[in-house]
């Protein structure tokens, strides 16, 4: 039986009537993919125009040095020892607790400080 297909304004009859289609139905496909990438393209321009700009060539990242002391848990001392190293140009980056394993010995004890600044 031969197969009958409306394909605009023109009707295909026969057995290439569902290729036809297939194909027809790929050509939308492609030109919407086509579509697609040229607007894409196009606004491609302004969307450069939104990213941070990457380093320019010839200059060179910041370098860092690190120093990573322990200090006593209590305030005053604590204070006293980061206002200390602040003064020669540290920048704290972390601190942790440094915990006691031992049995009774009240918890954290002191407190490690790791600090950076540049070369």
């Amino acid at each position: 039986m031969m197969g009958h297909r409306n394909l605009g304004t023109a009707t295909v009859a026969g057995p290439w009537a569902s290729r036809i289609s297939c194909i027809v139905a790929i050509m939308k496909h492609n030109v919407l993919v086509a579509v697609v990438f040229v607007i894409g393209c196009a606004t491609g321009g302004a969307a450069s125009q939104l990213v941070v700009p990457p380093i320019h060539a010839g200059t060179a990242p910041t370098r860092w040095e690190y120093l990573c002391t322990q200090a006593s848990a209590v305030t005053s001392s604590l204070t006293a020892h980061l206002n200390q190293v602040g003064a020669q140009g540290w920048d704290l980056v972390s601190a942790a607790p440094l915990v006691s394993e031992v049995a009774g010995s009240g918890g954290t004890q002191s407190v490690v400080f790791c600090f950076r600044r540049a070369l």
